[in-house]
């Protein structure tokens, strides 16, 4: 018999038919399927698993035989996430070992000159150093709508350092990022910045998505990288709605608001020709090459965007690019919504515990929920431009 005992930092939320367990110690969330959820039911009951298959075997019509191997299965999946164990035991084994970034490296040639400029990322203001004035167009280029005004001027300084080999990205005398001189820095720098402003926020939950707006409400397209939720997002914009986010929505503590990360929008090669009718200005961007190979351009909003300091989500939408198929808007239930949401990727930054998650449940569980499969995002554009209505 596997143990039952109440394990420390395991908390089960029902949403309909389907169980939600959080695992305080490693942050995840775990979805049970109907038989999953009598199974773990069953089991946090104390009841023997001779019970638990008969019992299963009488609802569903099935063989115990049968039944036996699917319990059995489902319980070593129990055990192999750590629903069955105590949570010193199993943090323990799960701990990782600690990964310092190393010191900035003392035969770094610094330049004799820097350029600095001051920016903001939601809650995260910092001063840029760059080593010569054509890294501070191109760094410029990527943020200039982030600018703040001359009279800022912010206690965090990030420095950009090339040795003739790599480029640096440097923080408190720390490397904190680096890649090939052979490479660009500039997405190094894209991706590192929104890490930064992140672990900078006081927010409840962050979300890997797209999200755009329409007066004081917004919608959140969380997605996979590659499914296309950037290239809608631009779409959307050249069809009236504003901006908020491309790849980072930082929710806040109840009531839940959204917070803007209106860095410029990564629109990989495959976008070009979808968006490149709607923003002519796209040609003439500088293309670069990001650590995964991709090609990528950076779309700065619109000059007159105005962001606000939240947005109200009046929903969520799950796009999926597939091409040949209709597009198609479906009603999910809350369950399915936190399955596709941690398929995304999502973070609860250092405050994790039952509270938070419980937050996080009953937001969705009163926040409608879609998919959205499209090959046109013209499309599936106008699908959505009835949701905010």
């Amino acid at each position: 018999e596997p143990n039952t005992r109440k394990c420390d930092g395991v908390t089960a939320y029902e949403l309909g038919n389907d169980i939600v367990v959080f695992l305080e110690h490693t942050g995840e969330l775990l979805r049970l399927n109907p038989t999953a959820a009598m199974v773990w039911k069953g089991l946090r009951s104390g009841m023997p698993s001779t019970e638990i298959v008969e019992s299963l075997a009488r609802t569903f019509g099935i063989s115990a035989e049968d039944i036996k191997r699917d319990v059995e299965r489902i319980v070593a999946g129990f055990e192999e996430a750590g629903l069955l164990r105590e949570h010193a035991e199993y943090a323990a084994k799960q701990q990782p070992k600690p990964s310092a970034e190393p010191f900035a490296p003392a035969f770094l040639r610094w330049p004799l000159q820097s350029w600095e400029r001051c920016y903001g990322i939601a809650d995260f203001k910092f001063r840029l150093r760059t080593p010569s004035a054509p890294v501070r167009r191109e760094t410029h280029a990527l943020l200039a709508h982030l600018a703040l005004t001359d009279s800022a001027s912010p206690e965090a300084l990030i420095e950009l350092v090339d040795d003739g080999k790599e480029w640096f990205l440097i923080s408190e005398e720390r490397v904190i990022a680096r890649c090939p001189r052979s490479s660009s820095f500039i997405p190094m720098l894209h991706a590192h910045l929104l890490l930064t402003a992140y672990r900078h926020s006081s927010c409840m939950a962050a979300i890997h998505a797209a999200v755009v707006t329409r007066d004081e409400n917004c919608i959140l397209m969380p997605a996979p990288s590659g499914r296309g939720n950037t290239t809608l997002a631009a779409v959307l914009m050249a069809n009236g709605f504003g901006y908020c986010a491309d790849d980072l929505a930082l929710l806040t503590h109840d009531p839940v608001r959204v917070r803007p990360v209106a860095t410029s929008l990564g629109l990989k090669s495959g976008s070009w020709k979808v968006v490149g009718h709607l923003f002519p200005e796209l040609s003439r961007l500088p293309e670069y090459r990001r650590a995964d190979g991709q090609r990528i351009k950076y779309l700065p909003p619109p000059q007159n965007t105005r962001v606000r300091d939240n947005y109200t989500p009046q929903c969520i939408i799950f796009p999926s690019r597939e091409p040949g198929c209709q597009t198609e808007l479906k009603d999910i239930s809350s369950a399915e919504a936190l399955t596709r949401l941690t398929e995304a990727g999502y973070d609860l930054p250092g405050r994790i515990n039952r509270d938070v998650v419980g937050s996080l449940i009953r937001w969705i569980s009163q926040m409608p929920c879609f998919t959205l499969r499209f090959d046109s995002a013209e499309d599936a554009a106008r699908e959505i431009s009835g949701v905010l209505a």
